[in-house]
This record gives structure tokens, C-alpha cells and sequence, in this order.
């Protein structure tokens, strides 16, 4: 069994807008159709490219303590602009084991439990991580989000746009130091492509798959992208 990591935001989760029972998202897709490989999904609605990096570097250890080899990573990369609050990384890393994802009904697939992914104002007090979105960032935004969890969140994640393709490079680059190989990519358009294997914006007739104005596939696109991706996939 070839082991698969996706690191992504909501663009990696499940949508649809056909009132079906059970619908998957691409990486589900990617497992659906393959039984070959076991993949995990971590990503999380609205996550910033900071808190993909915080879990990534988790992984890395998490995956090396419970002897569970990373056989390739998939790396979409969320919007600039957002940002992730941490109250304590080492609470945050237990729930990233393997053994606390979601097994769904595609057998070879797990991924991050539903109820731990928070975001914006839809995060309640006690949750360990926020993810806000770039509207909501603005230290003197009403939000309440905003009015409470930055005084209480230990760990602030900064996601300027400066930084933010620095950051990606880095990723794909701690891949390749060990040896693991990346498939990485953007959702939108940007100008900054040089790391990337392809933008999915650029290289489909977007606008015919996308199902809601936050540019989410529904599932004829999801199938369509967990194709391009095994195309990409180097095991």
C-alpha cells in the first residue's frame, strides 16, 4: 500500500450541490479509484499556508514515530492572507495522529475529523486552533473572533503575501530533502509559480466545475482533479 498526505484547505474537502447522500472530496476521489493507496487528508477549511506548514512539520514527525511511511505528499496551497492561532502545538499534534482521522466509506481513506476543523466565527471557545480568513484578520475588526482569541491564542501565525511563496517553497523543499515525492499547487491563479506543478485555475475550464462563490468543486470536478493528480504522482 502506497501511503498519500494531502495537506489543502476546504478545496481539498467534500462538496456538492445535488442533495446527494454521500459525496467525497478530490483526495477521496484519488482513493476511490485507486485501491492501491491509503490516503490521509489533513486539510482544513480555511487553513492559512502557516498553519499548512505547522502540519506539515508535524507530520514529518508524527509519521516517523508510528513507523507509517510517507510515500508521497500532496500540497495544495490555500489563499494568502489568512491566518492560524494555535493555543498549544504539542494538544494540536495528537490531534494530527493517524489513528484520530475519520475512516470514511472509501476504505483506503481517512482524513481530518470534521468537528475539529474551525474557522472563523464558527469556532467555539475551547478549540485549540482558528483558522480566520483574510477578511477577519484585522486586529481592530468587530469580529468576535478577532476580539477573543487574539489575547488568548499563545501561538499567532503571521501569513503576509510577501512571505507566503517563500513559505511554499520551503515546504515542497522539505519533501525533497527526504526524499518524498511532492505534487504541489495552487487552486487560483498567481503570479508566483516557479515551485508549483500546476494551477488548477489555469489548466481547466474552471468555472464550469466550481459550485458556490468560494470557487468549491462539487463532484464532477473532484473526480476530474484527483485524476490530474495521480498523473502527477511520482509512485
Amino acid at each position: 500500500m502506497t501511503n498519500i498526505v494531502v495537506i489543502g484547505c476546504s478545496w481539498s474537502r467534500a462538496y456538492d450541490n445535488t442533495g446527494a447522500k454521500y459525496f467525497m472530496s478530490w483526495p477521496e476521489h484519488l482513493a476511490a479509484k485507486h485501491s492501491d493507496l491509503f490516503v490521509y487528508n489533513y486539510s482544513q477549511y480555511c487553513n492559512s499556508v502557516p498553519g499548512q506548514l505547522l502540519t506539515q512539520q508535524l507530520l514529518f514527525d508524527i509519521f516517523k514515530n508510528t513507523n507509517i511511511s510517507i510515500d508521497a505528499m500532496i500540497l495544495q496551497f490555500t489563499r494568502h492572507g489568512r491566518k492560524t492561532y494555535i493555543k498549544s502545538i504539542e494538544d494540536y499534534k495528537k490531534t494530527l495522529l493517524p489513528s484520530k482521522l475519520t475512516l470514511k466509506e472509501t476504505k483506503n481513506y481517512m482524513e481530518y475529523p470534521e468537528e475539529l476543523c474551525y474557522y472563523d466565527e464558527k469556532t467555539p471557545e475551547d478549540s485549540l486552533v482558528v483558522h480566520l480568513n483574510s477578511a477577519n484578520v484585522n486586529i481592530n475588526s468587530p469580529s468576535k473572533i478577532i476580539q477573543s482569541y487574539t489575547t488568548e491564542m499563545l501561538y499567532g501565525i503571521d501569513s503576509t503575501s510577501l512571505n507566503v511563496s517563500l513559505i511554499e517553497q520551503h515546504m515542497v523543499k522539505q519533501c525533497h530533502k527526504r526524499n518524498i515525492p511532492v505534487v504541489a499547487y495552487k487552486h487560483l491563479h498567481t503570479d508566483y509559480t516557479s515551485h508549483l506543478d500546476f494551477v488548477l485555475q489555469d489548466c481547466v475550464d474552471f468555472d464550469n466545475y466550481t459550485i458556490d462563490d468560494g470557487y468549491h468543486f462539487g463532484q464532477p470536478g473532484s473526480a476530474m482533479l484527483a485524476d490530474i493528480i495521480y498523473e502527477k504522482l511520482n509512485v
